[in-house]
């Protein structure tokens, strides 16, 4: 008689619980596709608010060289003026957090030979077969390019 009531009072607590079982499972379930679509849209969010970030950065960039190419020590042959105007320019712009990754500046003659650079190291290479420097010179506009890795050795 003990073991019947026993399992009587097991299968009693069994089936008050499987209701509470059953809702938490309905619950997290709801919980968990809640939380899929929450991640859905703040990872939208995000990528609109980068490409909103990008957008300025390269209007940004487009007025810098465009100012840029307006100064004196830019447009001479004056090649150490030249220099010094870039690596102040590119000084200047790592100090804001927002263009701590900006790669420099260069100047080439039209058969992509860089003649002025704010990095010594880039003076003398020649960037002709580059897709920014061909956008260049076949739009005469401005062009940007997607990311360069550089031609030095491992």
């Amino acid at each position: 008689m003990f073991k019947t009531l026993k399992t009587h009072l097991l299968l009693l607590g069994l089936l008050i619980s499987l209701p509470a079982v059953a809702l938490l499972y309905i619950l997290s379930d709801q919980y968990r596709a809640e939380v899929t679509e929450n991640a859905g849209d703040d990872a939208l969010r995000i990528v609109s608010q980068l490409a909103a970030q990008q957008k300025t950065l390269i209007e940004s960039t487009r007025q810098i060289l465009a100012t840029a190419i307006q100064v004196p020590e830019a447009r001479l042959q004056d090649l150490d003026e030249c220099t010094k105007f870039f690596k102040k320019l590119d000084a200047s712009l790592e100090e804001r957090q927002d263009w701590k990754n900006f790669g420099g500046f260069i100047r080439t003659d039209s058969k992509g030979n860089i003649d002025c650079a704010s990095s010594p190291k880039a003076v003398g290479k020649n960037v002709f077969d580059r897709a920014y420097f061909k956008k260049v010179m076949s739009t005469g506009s401005f062009a940007m390019s997607d990311l360069v890795f550089g031609r030095g050795k491992p």
